[in-house]
């Protein structure tokens, strides 16, 4: 919106504070950074009140909303760490475990291995079987 002043009336208009601005002398412009409201109703100042006063309450309700959010988004991600930090505890302790169980495994099987390379070297040692031959010279199948 534009507004024309003539020079006695901005001027006056300046003096008691009615209006402050820039006044941009190249372009003929005056640029508003205030102004005095004159001609606003008593009645309305109170509809204003209520309207300011109902947006203050929607702030606090939205802060209020936010700021529940925000803790349970903390809550949950501490939740979430504390989980995390069982579940690392529970593999560092299955794979302690596994370990313990593998190295139990290889040395139970070293122990058969060097009780049977015993074993197998007297076994070697001796002389092998020949099975009986039939004295006829005749192999007997079974029917």
């Amino acid at each position: 919106m534009k507004f024309i002043l003539c020079a006695s009336s901005s001027e006056e208009l300046l003096e008691h504070n009615i209006i402050r601005g820039k006044l941009f002398q190249n372009e003929r412009m005056f640029e508003v950074e205030f102004a005095q409201g004159r001609d606003i109703p008593p009645d309305y100042l109170i509809k204003i009140e209520k309207i300011l006063q109902g947006w203050l309450d929607s702030c606090d309700k939205t802060l209020t909303y936010v700021e529940n959010q925000v803790e349970a988004a903390n809550n949950e991600k501490a939740k979430c760490l504390q989980n995390k930090l069982r579940v690392e505890k529970e593999i560092t302790n299955m794979r302690k475990t596994i370990k313990a169980q593998i190295i139990e495994h290889d040395e139970a099987m070293s122990i058969e291995t060097h009780d049977n390379t015993s074993s197998t070297s007297q076994d070697a040692r001796r002389k092998p079987c020949r099975p009986k031959s039939n004295r006829t010279g005749s192999v007997k199948y079974p029917k």
